[in-house]
């Protein structure tokens, strides 16, 4: 298997064997194996830093009853230690009525490895140290008040191994992410970021002189920006607060094991009206290059987009394998862990708001008075009750159809999720995705995308 660590070659060879020992005991079972290796360096005002990023290499077993999932997580690979352990795992699993059944999948065995430009191996740690350096040189030597620099590289390889009776999935996912941040400061501080990178090699690092006189440029406007008058706005958002909507509103919200402990509102809307008409909205694992992207869940389902809101309409929400069995409803790819020590939870990869037929200048032409939202703050949802806040970073006046000098930060946004989408009366035609990383459960993170277009609604800001 191309890529495969030694480690998981080894263990590869015996899976079938293992899952099918497990089920002497229990109907169903199932393994995933994960190894992660990475690196972190960057050059901050004070430091130049190298480590490794969160390295760890393990397994977890997945046996169900019939009724309950049971796990084991084991980080030694050993084959007779493992055979010991999962037997005495499984054994003290209680005898049950069979109340669901796991469907678990056509036959098949592949391997899946993501298409990158240039290798991360290509590259010596004393050459992303030097990079680094010299993004925080120039970042720092670019206007008289920037006070602070950061330039940090994040790369890593992730390999799994899934088996159940029917599957033998394997991938090599390799990923980057390059991330730079500013200080500027006169009479009081501002700050600014960006983001780059995914599923892909060094060609995340590629860095233009106009992506860090934005970095700078926004940094300075946010630093002498007025605070907004409260109240409702017409609003154009751009393709990163896009994404943030998306994933705040229905990512978190159709997060179906929410549904199960009833702590998801949007259960009351399946198949029907959530959204403006001109709404779409996808959740798709399998965007070349995008940070959420992989070939196959950590319970084994093949990466596949589907439709979360199709003409304003809500068709479905995305599931881990006990939620769409206790639902009974189709799997969707999102059953997802931080780690093999983590539990599974139903979540996002890339969350999307499909673009539209207006070009972007025709969105700003059709606003008179109005206000344009360009950098995410960072936002929240609560699933029960269908609220959402955000927090924007910098936003601009819009009169006339055109931008104005006039800046406000920090904004923020609050509202009812069907009522914000309802609201929307343009979708642009054009489309970015963010780099961004989520948190659950105890805070468990991992690496996800968002985007869009630019649209075109009303909101209330303060």
């Amino acid at each position: 298997m191309q890529n495969l660590s030694k480690e998981l070659l080894k263990v590869r060879c015996f899976l079938p064997e293992l899952i099918a020992e497990l089920e002497k005991y229990v109907p169903y079972a199932s393994a995933l194996v994960r190894h992660h290796i990475g690196s972190v360096v960057g050059r901050d005002l004070n430091e130049h830093f190298a480590r490794q990023s969160y390295p760890y290499l393990g397994m977890v077993l997945t046996a169900f009853d019939g009724e309950t999932f049971w796990e084991l997580a084991i980080n030694n690979l050993d084959k007779d230690y493992i055979f010991q352990k999962a037997k005495q795992f499984v054994k003290q699993i209680p005898s049950k009525k069979e109340v669901y059944t796991i469907n678990p999948g056509e036959k098949i065995e592949k391997h899946f490895i993501n298409d990158i430009k240039k290798p991360i191996d290509n590259i010596t740690l004393k050459e992303k140290l030097d990079y680094c350096e010299e993004l925080f040189e120039r970042v720092k030597n670019w206007d008289k008040r920037v006070i602070s620099a950061t330039a940090i590289i994040n790369d890593g390889l992730e390999m799994k191994l899934f088996a159940n009776r029917n599957k033998l999935l394997s991938e090599h996912i390799t990923n980057c992410n390059l991330i730079m941040m500013v200080v500027v400061g006169e009479k009081h501080t501002q700050y600014n970021y960006f983001s780059k990178g995914g599923t892909m090699g060094l060609e995340a690092l590629e860095v233009s002189d106009e992506d860090l006189q934005k970095l700078v440029d926004n940094a300075l406007y946010a630093l002498n920006a007025e605070r907004i008058e409260p109240g409702e706005y017409d609003i154009v958002v751009s393709p990163e607060l896009a994404g943030l909507l998306a994933h705040e509103a229905f990512g978190h919200g159709v997060e179906m094991d929410m549904f199960v402990k009833n702590r998801a509102r949007a259960q009351e809307y399946m198949n029907k009206k959530v959204a403006s008409e001109l709404v779409t909205m996808i959740e798709d694992p399998t965007i070349p290059g995008a940070n959420g992207s992989y070939f196959f869940d950590d319970e084994g389902q093949i990466a596949s987009p589907i439709v979360i809101i199709k003409d304003g309409i809500l068709q479905r929400g995305i599931t881990d394998l006990y939620s769409a069995t206790v639902l009974g409803v189709s799997r969707s790819a999102n059953g997802r862990r931080e780690s093999f020590r983590r539990k599974t939870y139903a979540r996002m990869s890339n969350t999307i708001f499909a673009p539209g037929e207006s070009t972007v200048e025709e969105l700003f032409n059709s606003v008179e008075n109005g206000i344009y939202l360009m950098l995410s703050g960072g936002g929240k949802e609560e699933p029960k009750c269908c609220g959402i806040e955000m927090t924007v970073h910098l936003a601009r006046e819009i009169k006339n159809g055109s931008l104005t000098d006039r800046y406000f930060s920090p904004v923020g946004l609050t509202g009812y999720v069907p009522d914000l989408l309802g609201s929307i009366t343009g979708i642009a035609n054009d489309f970015e995705l963010s780099v961004g990383s989520c948190g659950k459960g105890h805070k468990e993170y991992i690496r996800v995308s968002d985007g869009g277009p630019h649209l075109r609604l009303k909101a209330r800001l303060g």
